[in-house]
């Protein structure tokens, strides 16, 4: 009887502690789990494919509860201006992934191009290593393309690259490293979802595992999915 409870006590004490703190870490949980990919889609009201294909399956999340997160989601209020213009912000932030400082030096640097603003914006965006190697298939999601860029398994003109933010130029060569083509992944999932992937005009694919981009993109050649630029740039020049 003495051992039997000497083994419960430290078990009694555990659920003890366990309990007196779920209230002061009961905050830091519901933050956490408020970073979710899907609730990004449901906070700005609309689906941004942030998982790539899996976003278009019946069970995504947006597409059964496309209402804001949070316990007063369903009741939402009327926005203001500077509202709709964060949301806009925001959008562009998500399907990117950017942080708001990567965001506020690109918009930056674009408004100080004697070119067309918008345009620009979205061809530094496009031009992005990672967003690069999503487009051509070699990810599932552009979240994987980041970790895939870090992790080295990308070359651009023959020389490895580990930042997603790299802005490949024209004629830049880009190849998936000896090694990655070796894993399980790139065999069994990446390669032959690339096959099925449709190549936009402004890159050529000139093997299985490489390609070249040949110009800058076009603003109409790419699905921003309707993000008002506008008010975007609206946003950073206040």
């Amino acid at each position: 009887m003495a051992d039997d409870q000497a083994v419960e006590t430290p078990v009694q004490s555990e659920e003890t502690s366990a309990s007196s703190n779920s209230s002061s870490k009961g905050a830091g949980l519901r933050f956490i789990k408020s970073k979710g990919v899907c609730r990004k889609c449901r906070r700005v009201g609309m689906k941004l494919f942030l998982k790539g294909d899996r976003c278009a399956a019946a069970k995504c999340s947006f597409t059964n509860r496309s209402y804001a997160p949070g316990q007063h989601g369903q009741k939402r209020s009327r926005i203001s201006d500077y509202g709709r213009h964060l949301i806009e912000k925001q959008k562009l932030s998500y399907v990117y992934g950017l942080n708001e400082r990567q965001l506020r030096t690109l918009v930056s640097k674009a408004s100080k191009l004697q070119e067309n603003t918008e345009e620009k914006i979205v061809q530094l965006l496009e031009t992005r290593l990672d967003s690069m190697i999503f487009v051509l298939g070699w990810a599932r999601s552009k979240q994987e393309a980041r970790k895939a860029v870090v992790a080295g398994h990308f070359l651009v003109n023959n020389k490895k690259v580990t930042k997603p933010g790299y802005n490949v130029r024209e004629n830049d060569e880009i190849m998936i490293s000896d090694r990655a083509l070796k894993s399980k992944l790139f065999i069994e999932t990446i390669m032959p979802l690339a096959k099925e992937r449709q190549i936009p005009a402004w890159i050529k694919k000139t093997e299985e595992t490489k390609a070249k981009m040949i110009r800058l993109p076009k603003i109409d050649e790419v699905n921003i999915f309707n993000i008002q630029l506008p008010l975007v740039i609206e946003f950073y020049s206040r």
